[in-house]
């Protein structure tokens, strides 16, 4: 009886911080903790943290294979992504052994040929982000699979923004 009034509390208590915003982020793109999510508004801006859901195209497939991301209900059945907006249309993207922004170095944007596995890993190659994308990255790791090796994301793939409340690393 007490385990299930427990269990009851704690569902409760979840489904109320959920409905309310509230998201944990457990993945090491970016400080691991609480985060309040916030409805998308009309336009992305350059700095925003946001949570995208990638579309359903092979990198995704196979990024999801190779465990660079976990499974979830995004069209590309993988979990929502936590990254940070450095590319809006029109913005020059230069992806060599670092990435930059209209000539400017992005902080943590070593660019790797391979995995921690020893797989190969494509970049993207360089260039205009292209009307109605956003080219995404945490500038937080270097290891992390982002738009280096993706692209830049299409701009209906971003759901919401998010900002710290509470981290831990």
């Amino acid at each position: 009886m007490v385990a299930g009034v427990a269990l009851f509390a704690v569902l409760a208590t979840t489904a109320m911080a959920w409905s309310q915003g509230i998201m944990i982020n457990e993945t090491p793109s970016f400080p691991q903790g609480i985060y309040q999510k916030y409805p998308r508004e009309a336009r992305v801006r350059r700095g925003q943290m946001v949570v995208a859901c990638p579309p359903d195209e092979p990198i995704y497939r196979l990024a999801l294979q190779r465990h660079y991301l976990r499974p979830g209900l995004c069209p590309s059945g993988t979990e929502p992504l936590i990254k940070k907006v450095v590319g809006l249309p029109g913005d020059s993207v230069t992806v060599g052994s670092k990435v930059s922004v209209n000539g400017a170095v992005i902080a943590n944007s070593n660019v790797y040929p391979t995995d921690g596995d020893n797989r190969p890993m494509k970049a993207w190659s360089s260039g205009e982000v292209p009307a109605g994308q956003l080219f995404l990255m945490s500038d937080y790791r270097e290891d992390s699979f982002d738009s280096r090796y993706t692209g830049p994301l299409p701009d209906h793939a971003v759901v919401a923004y998010i900002r710290p409340l509470w981290t831990y690393d």
